[in-house]
């Protein structure tokens, strides 16, 4: 049994932050014919069910770079992995003695907020009118980022390279017990960078499906730094086109950008010898 894995923005989604119509229809047809096929992305579960609504998904996704894995059919995370209230309060203090301005997902209650205190760059900008866009709901303006008795599921921070490389030296020699995604989004041309539980790895996710699904062989797909560490645990790796010079040179294979569909169309001509 093998079970192929693809990270979603700038490898499976494209420049308008979806997947093509005939992305849709060849996973689709895979699918229905015994392809197991699912998705590994920094994206929570709000932010990425809307766009893999299309898709006829039987097996659990890799949510938030691994911390989390939800079932999509039993409605639940499999795996649930939040950051401990007192250092996530730490932390934030942390990032607000720089003049930084974190957003803050939590859960409240079983409800999704997002936490933030303004917005100060494009790429925050950016971000916000793509997620008001989506009719998203969790967004709450606060003055003091209140996490007493919430489970926070990740702190991020949009900006450019230079200063998030200063925040993340300084949180990394303080709180090793985190794990750190600083990379560039494809969509704003914007660092971001994410603080998550230690735990959360795409390469922990898979390794997880792994067990829990009784899979030998996975094949993943992926265009960014933090698709590393899912490419060292999977079997076979392919990065798009487009992806990150580095992970270009720990790739497998080198397939079509995804502009041009080019893990549907790999994976419709690979299924077919399987």
């Amino acid at each position: 049994m093998e079970l192929y894995v693809t990270d979603l923005d700038g490898t499976l989604l494209n420049s308008e932050c979806k997947i093509s119509d005939k992305s849709i229809k060849i996973i689709n047809n895979l699918i229905k014919k015994g392809c197991n096929f699912t998705v590994a992305t920094a994206r929570s579960l709000s932010s990425a069910k809307d766009i893999l609504e299309p898709l006829d998904l039987k097996m659990p996704v890799i949510l938030n770079n691994g911390g989390f894995i939800y079932d999509l059919n039993k409605n639940e995370n499999l795996v649930s992995n939040y950051i401990e209230n007192e250092i996530a309060k730490k932390v934030i203090s942390e990032v607000r003695k720089v003049n930084l301005n974190p957003f803050v997902h939590l859960e409240i209650n079983n409800e999704n907020k997002l936490y933030y205190s303004g917005l100060f760059n494009y790429g925050e900008q950016f971000y916000y009118d793509l997620r008001m866009k989506a009719k998203d709901d969790r967004f709450e303006e606060v003055i003091e980022y209140d996490v007493k008795n919430k489970k926070v599921i990740t702190i991020f921070l949009i900006g450019n390279e230079s200063e998030l490389n200063k925040i993340y030296n300084v949180l990394k020699k303080k709180f090793s017990e985190l794990q750190y995604h600083l990379f560039l989004d494809v969509y704003s041309n914007y660092f971001w960078f994410e603080i998550n539980n230690i735990n959360a790895t795409k390469k922990n996710g898979i390794k997880f499906l792994k067990n829990y699904l009784n899979i030998e062989n996975v094949s993943c797909f992926g265009d960014n730094l933090n698709d590393i560490s899912m490419f060292e645990e999977c079997n076979f790796s392919y990065a798009v086109e487009n992806a990150h010079a580095d992970l270009k040179k720990i790739a497998n294979k080198i397939i079509e950008s995804n502009e041009n569909d080019g893990v549907a169309k790999y994976l419709e001509r690979k299924c077919k010898y399987d």
